[in-house]
């Protein structure tokens, strides 16, 4: 899961603009698909974080655990 946030987030924001490019009956289907962006953002796991929450936290840590590289405390 290391690797996949990335990937992820390129594809939601792909299927995103797709979902939004003008053609008739357009605002409707946005709509539909902004309220379903929502639901999903919002929906909480069995731990009770989202999926922002948990994409924060991987950011997170890949940052701490790079700082903690450059400083040359990485973990043995």
């Amino acid at each position: 899961m290391k690797n996949n946030i990335l990937p992820a987030l390129i594809i939601a924001v792909a299927l995103l603009v797709a979902a939004l490019a003008p053609r008739p009956g357009a605002s409707d289907k946005i709509q539909e698909t902004l309220k379903a962006l929502e639901e999903v953002a919002n929906t909480k796991d069995a731990e009770g974080k989202s999926q922002i929450e948990r994409i924060a936290a991987g950011f997170s840590k890949s940052a701490a655990q790079g700082m903690k590289f450059g400083f040359g405390m990485d973990d043995p």
